[in-house]
């Protein structure tokens, strides 16, 4: 028993003397162990890590025994010290905004800059550090007493609404009324960060040393140098080839280039046969738009402007998801690369969420209009109302231009409303409403009374949707006609779209293999769940899992799960990586989940970090080649961070 409470009492002190990324604006850094990343929402920060911030960019910080440090654009912090007696830290370029709550006389909390040290009992500051490492300091409330870093003067005590400056090498000034008190906003012009940091200081340029965003829409991790960032990997891959698909060695590089908010992605792959021979046809003129992975501008929910075109490397949902749900261009990649296009607008009044699988054929459309009719008539709770049309079409499912009228159409309506939003939790209700339209040409499936394709399936669902601390959730209750398909343009879409069976029984696209047979009734009910979380920088999870009451029990459809997960820097298993993704239809028991058969798609990847920067994985995979038949492959393969 002993044992057991020093092990809880060990324990309740290593989390209170967290430090982590409450909230977010813009774009930001951090050094961790001399390995730059981008800076996301609840990551950990621990004592002897680094911040830089670019310009327009804001982090909240919150630390234990509930004080927080807001850090603005264009500066350079380190979290110094976080233990239980003492919160220490140094700004050393920019602006932090620190509210401190009251602190018993055995703790300390202290700032530190290249001219001053503050030493605070609880109250509400700003510290600003210009290029000449000259430092302001602004009280609000309560008392900071400030001195120079050299010990060559007295500390003064700045009072509420007074400030203090420092000079480095002088003494600090006698506190002054503050005439203009910085507002805590981030100012829109750039500064210069000439001058150098000491060197117990992190470097002084956050975009030239820093990480930039991991090829945010591509999902890879990045180190960067400057405005290039690159990853790479050495290993093999199966590959379709004139019908035949064989294993080939892969030698990939990854570069992004940023200038701004535009950020283009490179694919850069080489592959080997069994006798070394390189493939010289991956490589010819034509073929070189392929090797743009994507080009972006912007963030998506970050920016008011996104879009990117390329390869889908996050899914794409419209909305809610009830017509366009987690789409994927990827999944035949790399037999088959598409250019998708995505694009958002947020007009505050109005806005436009489109999508396309291929701009070069666009046969995958999916798009969404909103708008907030209330927002400017001040209710409470109303005015934040959004309602939306959407609509989704695959014109060629088939991908054969000379079958006529084969189109298959979703058209929707929804509502949302945010009813709470806190700091640790928030909440929107939701509800939607779709119709499936099927072209022309599947009458003729229309063969007799029992087996046939009925137009006009209709879906409704009603939800609610938010997020608690890290957790972000997603429930649903549907009513929908058993000839509907929710979230029908989903991650399985380009498998499913078209399937070649044999040749005595030609081909089915994914309408005709779902809703053969099938009329209006019965009407099926039941869930639709969703959950995703960070939890700092050691587990990335997702799931979702959808069901209905009154399907056969062996209905090859639903359940439908999907998860992915990945996980790293455990503390226990410091040099292992764990990567997981799976998708399975007509997962009725655990057995079912089990089997990785024709329902499912599979992908596994074991790392183990043998240098830094360098981990050797063994992958596993289970996906369709390009003409829909399954593949089972393991391989081997070599991560390298550039």
């Amino acid at each position: 028993m002993k044992k057991i409470l020093l092990v809880m009492a060990f324990c309740s002190s290593v989390f209170a003397q967290e430090a982590f990324v409450l909230k977010i604006s813009g774009r930001a850094h951090l050094n961790s162990g001399g390995t730059w990343e981008i800076l996301k929402k609840d990551m950990l920060v621990a004592a002897g890590d680094s911040i830089t911030t670019e310009a327009g960019a804001e982090v909240s910080l919150r630390l234990s025994d509930g004080h927080s440090v807001d850090i603005m654009g264009d500066s350079i912090f380190s979290l110094r010290e976080n233990s239980e007696d003492l919160k220490e830290m140094d700004i050393w370029l920019g602006r932090i905004y620190t509210k401190v709550d009251k602190l018993l006389p055995s703790k300390k909390f202290t700032v530190r800059t290249p001219a001053a040290v503050c030493a605070v009992r609880g109250t509400k500051f700003t510290v600003d550090v210009d290029e000449s490492k000259k430092t302001d300091v602004y009280v609000d409330e309560g008392i900071v007493g400030v001195m120079d870093s050299s010990g060559a003067g007295e500390e003064v005590f700045v009072e509420k609404g007074m400030m203090s400056s420092v000079k480095e090498g002088e003494a600090a000034s006698k506190p002054l009324k503050a005439k203009t008190p910085p507002q805590k906003v981030e100012e829109k012009a750039e500064k210069a960060k000439k001058s150098a940091a000491p060197k117990s200081a992190p470097v002084a340029s956050a975009q030239a040393q820093a990480s930039r965003e991991q090829g945010a829409e591509s999902g890879r991790t990045a180190a960067a140098s400057g405005n290039v960032a690159m990853n790479g990997s050495i290993g093999a891959v199966s590959l379709t080839r004139d019908g035949e698909t064989k294993v080939y060695y892969e030698f990939s590089m990854y570069p992004e280039l940023t200038f701004g908010k535009l950020g283009i992605g490179l694919e850069l792959v080489v592959h080997f046969d069994e006798n070394n021979q390189i493939l010289k046809d991956e490589w010819t003129k034509e073929r070189y738009p392929e090797k743009i992975d994507y080009i972006r501008w912007g963030r998506k929910h970050q920016d008011p402007f996104y879009f990117l075109i390329g390869r889908f490397r996050r899914p794409v949902s419209l909305g809610h998801g009830f017509i366009v749900n987690n789409y994927s261009n990827m999944a035949r990649y790399p037999n088959i690369k598409k250019i998708g296009l995505e694009f958002d607008l947020d007009r505050n009044k109005w806005g436009i969420e489109a999508m396309t699988d291929d701009v070069t054929r666009a046969d995958i459309i999916g798009g969404r209009f909103y708008a907030r009719p209330l927002l400017e008539t001040g209710i409470p709770l109303l005015r934040n109302l959004k309602i939306a049309a959407s609509a989704g079409t695959d014109k060629d499912p088939d991908s054969d231009s000379e079958t006529k009228n084969d189109a298959v159409t979703i058209i929707g309506a929804d509502a949302e409303l945010p009813l709470l939003n806190f700091k640790y939790f928030n909440a929107s209700i939701y509800g939607d409403i779709a119709k499936m339209q099927m072209s022309d040409t599947y009458d003729s499936f229309n063969t007799s009374s029992t087996t046939n394709l009925v137009d006009g399936g209709i879906g409704k669902s009603a939800g609610v949707s938010g997020k608690m601390f890290f957790l972000n959730f997603r429930g649903e209750y549907r009513i929908v006609e058993d000839n509907f398909i929710p979230g029908y343009f989903d991650g399985h879409y380009d498998i499913d779209r078209w399937t070649q069976y044999s040749a005595v029984s030609g081909t089915n696209t994914k309408a005709v293999g779902m809703l053969w047979g099938k009329t209006k009734d019965p009407v099926k009910v039941g869930p639709y769940i969703e959950a995703w979380f960070s939890f700092f920088r050691i587990i990335d999870f997702r799931a979702s899992y959808e069901n209905y009451n009154n399907v056969r029990h062996d209905d090859p459809f639903y359940p439908h799960l999907i998860a992915s997960a990945s996980m790293a820097q455990l503390p226990f298993l410091a040099n292992y990586t764990l990567e997981a993704d799976y998708d399975k239809k007509g997962a009725h028991t655990w057995d079912d989940i089990k089997k990785v058969d024709e329902n499912a798609i599979l992908a596994l990847k074991v790392g183990y970090r043998v240098a830094p920067n360098v981990t050797m994985l063994i992958v596993t995979r289970r996906n369709y080649d390009s003409e829909g038949t399954p593949t089972k492959t393991t391989t081997a393969e070599t991560r390298i961070r550039f």
